[in-house]
């Protein structure tokens, strides 16, 4: 397979420059590097405007490299709208554009506006409205619904003392769930690196939680007695990691596991 040979970090994208691209399909991002086009035009060269996307394509690049995640593309995104906006300029006749919103406007007067305005405010407000009246009325299974509750909120109930810490794998986004200090993310102390292997043998080529003993190792360092484990984000199999671990399915994609030799 051509995907065992790519350089992948544990969220299966590749490194490779080349597959920058590919790379943005595979996590839905690939309209932010629309605007990239825009390096070809000569309207570009004239309004002496290269430098912009070459800071686009700099910045995809850094982030291809560094932190691939979707939301680690939001400082870029103004400046991806105003290229694509450059290459709707560049695509769209302008005459055409004006003639069009002039009738637009001797159709729609001021007070049609107005009145169209108010009518969609209205009706998103309405629907705001009823979307928080339901996950208000279904407060638990709205939270039952967010990754990481169920397993945070079965770990808050088994810490035996108040100061327990646990280290979390793939949970992130929802630490908040747990009464208590979580240790693990994607950078700084405990990251996720420290705990996963990439993985080229099998698909869908994401990182897998490290060998039982590689991850006993790997925790001892933080003194915890508690590991959450995303399987959903990372390939687990959790027979594996009986001999060392108690093992608990806490949903079908969370896991609990407590090092069955004390960690001191």
């Amino acid at each position: 397979m051509w995907l065992q040979r790519l350089d992948l970090n544990s969220l299966g994208i590749s490194k490779n420059p080349l597959m920058l691209l590919g790379s943005m399909r595979t996590l839905g991002v690939a309209a932010a590097a629309t605007g990239l086009l825009t390096i070809f035009f000569p309207q570009t060269r004239r309004a002496h405007l290269l430098a912009l996307p070459i800071t686009l394509l700099a910045y995809l690049l850094i982030w291809q490299q560094f932190f691939p995640l979707g939301r680690y593309l939001l400082p870029i995104l103004p400046l991806a709208a105003v290229l694509c906006a450059l290459l709707v300029h560049a695509f769209v006749p302008q005459g055409w554009l004006e003639r069009r919103s002039s009738n637009i406007s001797k159709v729609m007067g001021t007070p049609l506006q107005i009145l169209l305005l108010c009518g969609l405010l209205f009706a998103a407000s309405k629907a705001s409205i009823e979307i928080f009246a339901e996950k208000a009325a279904t407060w638990q299974a709205t939270l039952a619904s967010r990754g990481g509750y169920e397993v945070f909120r079965v770990a808050s109930e088994r810490k035996k003392t108040p100061q327990e810490q646990i280290v979390q794998i793939g949970f992130e986004n929802g630490i908040y769930f747990y009464d208590g200090v979580t240790i693990g993310d994607w950078f700084g102390i405990g990251r996720y690196s420290q705990f996963t292997r990439l993985n080229l043998d099998k698909p869908p080529y994401v990182g897998e939680i490290v060998a039982p003993q590689a991850l006993l190792d790997a925790v001892s360092k933080f003194h915890v007695e508690m590991i959450a484990v995303n399987a959903g984000r990372f390939q687990f199999e959790p027979d594996k990691y009986r001999t060392l671990f108690e093992v608990e399915a806490v949903t079908p994609t969370a896991y609990l596991l407590r090092p069955k030799a004390r960690i001191d």
